[in-house]
Parts: C-alpha cells; sequence; structure tokens
C-alpha cells in the first residue's frame, strides 16, 4: 500500500482529471522509468503531476494549521460553554436549580454523543458515512482555509475523505476532532462553575410544577452517587422536600 501524502496525491490526481484528463507527457515518461510495478508507477505519475499542481505545498499548509483550526472551533464552542454556565447560575438571587443547570450542562453533550453513537452503527452497518458534525465542519474549515480554492484544493479534499472512508478510519477521526471540542467545552463550563462556586455563595434549588416530590427526592439520590467520593456533602431527603 501507499504511504499516506502519495496516495493522497494519486487520489487527488484522479479526482481531478474526472473533469478532463490532464497534460501528462513528463509525468508518463518519468513513470515508465520506474520498474517497481505499476502502482509504483501510477505514484511516479502523481507525483510529477503533483508537483506542478502545487500539491505537495497544499498538503504541507493543511497539517500546519489543521490543528489551529480546530482550536478556533473549540474556542467557539467555549464562549458558548460560558453562555450555558452564565445561563446555569443565577447571579441576582445566587440560585442555581440544580435540574434545569443539568439539562442546560449536559443536555448538548449528550444529546451529541448519541447521534454520533448512532452515525457510527449504521456505518458499521454500511448505512451513511458516520462520523460527528463539528469533526466534519472541522474537516470541511481545514479544507477551505489551507489547501486554497479551485480545482486542486476540492480535490486533495475529497480524496483525504475518500481515503479515510475506505479503511474506515473516517468515523474515528471525525468523532475524536467532535469529541476533543467537546471535552474542552465542557471543560471551560466547568471551570467557570467551579470558580464561582468557590468565591461566591449559592443556594441549590430543586423546583417543579408537574412532579412530585418524591421524584426530585429520586432524582437527588441518583445524582448523590459520586460527589461523596470527591468529598461533598449531599442532601438527604428531608432538605430535599
Amino acid at each position: 500500500t501507499l504511504a499516506l501524502e502519495p496516495a493522497l496525491r494519486t487520489e487527488a490526481v484522479r479526482e481531478i482529471e474526472a473533469a478532463g484528463p490532464l497534460e501528462d507527457g513528463q509525468a508518463m515518461r518519468n513513470a515508465l522509468v520506474v520498474s517497481a510495478g505499476r502502482q509504483a508507477q501510477v505514484a511516479e505519475r502523481a507525483r510529477v503531476l503533483g508537483e506542478r499542481l502545487q500539491l505537495g505545498e497544499r498538503l504541507q499548509r493543511a497539517r500546519t494549521l489543521a490543528r489551529w483550526v480546530l482550536a478556533g472551533i473549540a474556542v467557539l464552542v467555549s464562549l458558548a460553554g460560558f453562555a450555558l454556565a452564565g445561563q446555569s447560575v443565577d447571579a441576582g438571587d445566587r440560585r442555581i436549580n440544580v435540574m434545569a443547570a443539568l439539562g442546560a450542562l449536559l443536555g448538548a453533550h449528550v444529546l451529541t454523543l448519541l447521534l454520533w453513537l448512532a452515525a457510527l452503527a449504521l456505518s458499521a452497518m454500511g448505512v451513511g458515512a458516520g462520523g460527528a458534525a463539528l469533526g466534519r465542519l472541522w474537516l470541511e474549515a481545514t479544507g477551505r482555509l489551507t489547501l486554497g480554492r479551485g480545482a486542486e484544493g476540492g480535490a486533495l479534499l475529497r480524496a483525504l475523505t475518500s481515503l479515510l472512508d475506505r479503511a474506515r478510519l473516517l468515523p474515528w477521526v471525525l468523532g475524536f476532532a467532535s469529541h476533543a471540542i467537546w471535552a474542552l467545552s465542557f471543560l471551560v463550563v466547568i471551570g467557570v462553575l467551579v470558580f464561582a462556586l468557590a468565591f461566591r455563595r449559592y443556594t441549590l434549588a430543586w423546583e417543579t410544577t408537574l412532579l412530585s416530590p418524591e421524584t426530585l427526592v429520586a432524582a437527588v439520590h441518583a445524582l448523590s452517587i459520586a460527589p461523596p467520593w470527591l468529598g461533598f456533602p449531599v442532601p438527604d431527603t428531608a432538605a430535599v422536600l
């Protein structure tokens, strides 16, 4: 099998030539000199054409800037995390509605995790390509910002997606990027809340209009399993009621 960069060049050239053949006189002469087999000749032809199309420079730029694109998206999601943390803490009354805070802080994370697992399961069954929305956003943004415009940049992005998909790595790469972004956002939210709770006094509140008090008691008991492991006190039934 070809290494990643030669494979990307070869696949990108194939994508470009889907719209029409390239002038390849010199590339074919170089390829015919190679005696290591047809696959090596195809790779050599793609290398010569890739140099002419500056595919190597585009790939190098993408490798350098991809992490910064990922960090930029993480910063944007973290800003949303700040907003979620602010909505969970009522600065005026110094009260935190526990259930509303959990829904605001964990709802989006749980939903996107379930969607990713569903996409991964469908991909394993051969339905759809799998992946995650933020991961695809990162891949598309990296392609548009680093690979350049024109047929060459689009061909490289399609080539990368195609190769990862054939190797069954696309859902995992996209999932890793998406989970990294969400994890950073969650850490930012936790950091904001810990800072607020460390230096200001808040009252935890359990409020309901439709549910019975026993439902809230059961919910609080379920949520009280892990906090004692970290040394945090938990309310008893009488305190909740």
